[in-house]
């Protein structure tokens, strides 16, 4: 072979397109990854607490209605107020968790944990003593009906808790708003219902006489008004 002969060799392949392509770690990724975590884990928390809340509510909504059919409601007057003031107070810190965006946190606390127990376990004896089947000699033995307080509060507390229900509901967020309300009808009806039958009583008839008074006063200023400009 002659020392002229051209010496060309060809180009190697190139395999980089069919390299995988390693994606970009550092800092920056790891704490993007993070960051997304602790939201994902702070907003199953805020709806896990949120549902806890609503399944006790629910259970509230439905136990006047067993107790009068079961013929108890009576005696379990004062039960079941408890077990409304330990729902208010649980309410109460689930609402000042959401307003400053920390309800996630709340609901780990001890104080907020004890007072989903203790509402819990109220909740729970009046649905067993609702679910005791009536026995033969009740048959025959006509209960005493709940009276007209037993009724007015406890509509106070179903509407109050059915309001909360609706701002539960609200889209994919709490109304607020309409659980602020709820919560201050709630605390209004729970604080009635712990007065005796007395004071109770009293209060109707000053806010009856109060809202009469106010209503003659301001039929007079309109009418004092419109003979002023007839005049």
């Amino acid at each position: 072979m002659s020392d002229d002969w051209p010496m060309t060799y060809p180009d190697p392949p190139d395999f980089s397109a069919s390299l995988p392509r390693l994606r970009r770690s550092g800092p920056l990724a790891a704490s993007a990854t993070t960051s997304h975590l602790r939201a994902r884990l702070r907003q199953e928390s805020t709806q896990g607490a949120l549902s806890e809340i609503n399944v006790l509510n629910e259970q509230l909504i439905a136990l006047p209605e067993r107790l009068e059919e079961r013929g108890i409601a009576r005696d379990h007057h004062a039960p079941l107020h408890d077990a409304m003031v330990a729902y208010t107070q649980l309410v109460t810190l689930a609402w000042e968790g959401l307003t400053a965006d920390k309800l996630d946190q709340v609901a780990l606390s001890t104080s907020y944990r004890q007072l989903v127990v203790a509402t819990s376990r109220r909740i729970s004896r009046l649905q067993q003593d609702a679910a005791i089947p009536i026995s033969e000699a009740e048959m025959y033995t006509s209960s005493p009906a709940p009276g007209l307080l037993w009724r007015t509060q406890t509509h106070g507390y179903v509407q109050a808790l059915l309001a909360w229900r609706e701002g539960l509901r609200s889209g994919t967020s709490p109304d607020m708003a309409l659980l602020g309300s709820a919560l201050e009808a709630l605390r209004t009806s729970v604080g009635l219902a712990g007065m005796s039958r007395f004071s109770y009583v009293v209060h109707r008839l000053v806010l009856g006489l109060t809202l009469g008074v106010l209503g003659v006063l301001g039929a007079a200023s309109l009418a004092a008004a419109a003979s002023a400009t007839t005049l």
